[in-house]
Parts: structure tokens; sequence; C-alpha cells
């Protein structure tokens, strides 16, 4: 069992840190869009004008909160002493690129979800090469899920809570829609078919994948979790690890695809 547990948390280890990557590259991908089209201060691109009012009074709530939350941020003292505090003194404005790396990755994506569906596209396809596979709404859909599995997973590793059965229920990756950003036989149907990388760890690690749009990193990753299953002291474990967090056998080997020896 203690065994057990040095594997999971090399694993968790390893997908937190590459977790931080994908969420600063959102921020910057969200900040970068809303500046461009609404301007560079708080009152222009958190104007409540901007994003989609919707008709469910419910979601029009958690539209009002999330604005808010965000907002609050820039006036919280505990910022003081960061690049926050500074472009608010020195430059009375903050940028949306500075302002958002205080903010909750949460909110972040909540306010993703507010943005009108032209918005919401343009910064789906900065992550899709090939975007014409998909429909519009499959590929906001990817983005959300994809990003929404990460966090999931990322606030459960850093609450120390359990994350080898945890599924990340209403965020399920559409195979059609995630294999076309992923390499061949990186994940197939008859993963699916045994419910393999829908919303488990695995599909974190498909979403990480996803999102990261950077191939120094995505190699960097898989090659550290390749160490941390390779650990000859922890070979006993590795076969049990993978039926309990429903990776695939063969996942070593879907690893080689990733860094080029396995064709």
């Amino acid at each position: 069992m203690f065994l057990f547990k040095i594997l999971d948390k090399n694993i968790q280890n390893t997908l937190f840190k590459y977790s931080v990557y994908v969420e600063n590259i959102f921020k910057t991908k969200m900040a970068y869009l809303i500046s461009r089209k609404y301007g560079i201060s708080i009152e222009q691109y958190l104007n409540e004008k901007n994003y989609y009012l919707p008709i469910n009074f419910q979601r029009r709530e958690k539209r009002n909160q999330t604005l808010k939350a965000i907002l609050a941020v820039a006036t919280d003292n505990k910022y003081k002493n960061d690049p926050t505090e500074y472009y608010k003194k020195y430059h009375n404005h903050i940028p949306a690129w500075i302002l958002f790396k205080n903010v909750n990755f949460t909110d972040i994506i909540d306010l993703y979800s507010f943005l009108k569906l032209e918005d919401k596209l343009e910064i789906a396809k900065e992550y899709c090469n090939n975007a014409s596979q998909l429909k519009d709404e499959e590929l906001v859909e990817l983005l959300k899920n994809s990003i929404t599995i990460v966090r999931k997973f990322r606030n459960r590793i850093a609450h120390n809570l359990k994350v080898i059965t945890y599924r990340a229920k209403g965020n399920n990756l559409k195979l059609k829609n995630i294999k076309n950003f992923l390499p061949n036989q990186f994940i197939g149907k008859n993963d699916y078919k045994n419910k393999i990388g829908i919303n488990d760890l695995f599909s974190m690690i498909s979403s990480i994948t996803f999102l990261l749009k950077n191939e120094t990193l995505i190699f960097q990753m898989f090659s550290e979790l390749k160490v941390d299953f390779n650990l000859i002291s922890l070979q006993k474990m590795v076969k049990k690890y993978k039926k309990v967090t429903n990776f695939p056998q063969n996942i070593e080997k879907r690893f080689d695809i990733i860094l080029g020896k396995e064709k």
C-alpha cells in the first residue's frame, strides 16, 4: 500500500505541474482576446455588455457573480506586493493579463462560458489546428470540457482528495472530438467501449496534451510520466494502479507514441 501511494503521488505531482501550464496558457488567451476586443481597462473588458446574458435566471446570476468575483480581485489587499497593485498605482489601470494571474481558475473558466459565441470560437480555434473537422458547438464543448476536467482533477490533487477513482461527471470527452487533436493510436474506440479516457484520470492526460499546445512541454510531461511508471521499485504496483485508475494496460506504449518511439 505504501508503494502504491508513492506511485500515485508521483503521477499526481507530474499532472499537477503541467495543469499549471494549462491554466496560464488559457488565462493568457482569455486576457489577450478580451483586451483586444473590449479595451485595456477593467471598466472596459469586464463590462457586462461584452458578455452573453443568459435567459435562465440562475445562469444570469452566475454571470454577474463571476464578473464581481473577478473585479473584486483588483481591490483585494492581499495582492498589494504583486504586479496587480503596481499597475493600479503607477499606470492607473490593470491589464487583463496582469489581473487574471490572481483570478481563480474556476472564475476564468466561468468567464469563458459567458463569452459571446464568436469570442468562444476564436479562443477554441486557437487550440485546434484542424478545427474545420468539427462543428462550432463541438469545438466550444471540447475546450470547455477538457479544461474543466483539468481543473477538477487539479483541485482534488491540490486538496489531497482521492483522485484515482474520481470521475469528472458532466464533462465527458467525446472520442470523435478529442481524437482529432491527439496522435493516432493514443486513444481509440476500444478505450471508450471500456469507458477509458471519458472523464477519468486518463482523460486529464488527454486534456492536458490537447491544451498545452507546446511540443516541448508535452514531450517533457510524457517523459516524466514514463519515468513514474518505469521505476523498478514500484513495478509490482503499476498493474494494480492501472486497473484502479482506469488507465490502459499498455499506457507505456501510448507514452512512446507521444515521445516518437512507437509508430
